[in-house]
């Protein structure tokens, strides 16, 4: 097995006999998310063959970020029950699952205030 000078082309000579197969690996590390195209060439004295294939590379696993936003009213009633369904996809890494729930107070307060002002001006 050899290298040129460029990192993204590897060369191994392997001598086949007529009518036979013989298996080559080599190994593959992705500079990068998507589609790699993987090129084989096989030549001999008298011909040339080439076949080229897709690889597509994805992470194992990434970061998924989801924000649902609500507006509580609490002017009619003193507290408020939702049901807020999280889809977890099952090939997650396991104890990689992280929920945060944030309520901002400031913002009611901001929305409310707005609201009186319409209403009453």
């Amino acid at each position: 097995e050899k290298s040129s000078g460029d990192n993204t082309r590897r060369t191994k000579a392997v001598f086949v006999p007529a009518n036979d197969g013989h298996a080559v690996s080599f190994l593959i590390k992705a500079r990068k998310l998507g589609e790699i195209a993987i090129k084989i060439e096989a030549v001999n004295a008298l011909k040339a063959d080439s076949v080229e294939h897709i690889l597509r590379v994805i992470p194992e696993s990434h970061l998924i970020r989801r924000n649902e936003a609500r507006f509580v009213d609490l002017t009619k009633q003193r507290s408020a029950s939702y049901d807020i369904a999280i889809d977890i996809p099952r090939n997650v890494d396991a104890g990689s699952v992280f929920i945060k729930f944030t309520l901002d107070r400031e913002l009611v307060h901001v929305s409310l205030g707005i609201t009186f002002l319409i209403t009453f001006f």
